[in-house]
C-alpha cells in the first residue's frame, strides 16, 4: 500500500494544474457557502467561542479548513473523472501514455 505522500506525488505528476485548479475552486466553493450560512445566522455557538466576533470571513475560513481532509478526497476521486471527461472534449493523450502520431 502506498504512502500518503507517495500518492500525493503520483496525483500531482499524472493531473498537475488541474489538480491545483479543482482544489481552489472546491476551497472556493466551500469557503463561499460557509460565508453565505454565517451571513443568514447560522448559529454555532462552539465557532463563536473559538473564533470570538472576529467575523464572517474568519469564521468562514475556520470552517473551511477544517473541512480539508474531506476536500482532499473529493477532489483526488473527481480529479480522473473529469481528466477522462476533459480528454474525451479536447481528445488529449493521457498523460502517461505518448500521444500516437
Amino acid at each position: 500500500m502506498k504512502r500518503f505522500s507517495e500518492r500525493l506525488k503520483a496525483l500531482v505528476a499524472e493531473y498537475g494544474a488541474m489538480g491545483l485548479v479543482l482544489w481552489y475552486i472546491v476551497f472556493g466553493c466551500t469557503f463561499l457557502v460557509f460565508a453565505l450560512l454565517i451571513e443568514v445566522g447560522l448559529d454555532w455557538p462552539w465557532l463563536e467561542s473559538h473564533v470570538g466576533e472576529s467575523g464572517t470571513w474568519v469564521g468562514a475560513y475556520v470552517l473551511t479548513s477544517l473541512t480539508k481532509p474531506v476536500r482532499f478526497g473529493l477532489v483526488a476521486a473527481m480529479l480522473p473523472v473529469l481528466a477522462r471527461l476533459r480528454r474525451r472534449v479536447v481528445g488529449e493523450a493521457p498523460a502517461s501514455e505518448p500521444a500516437a502520431e
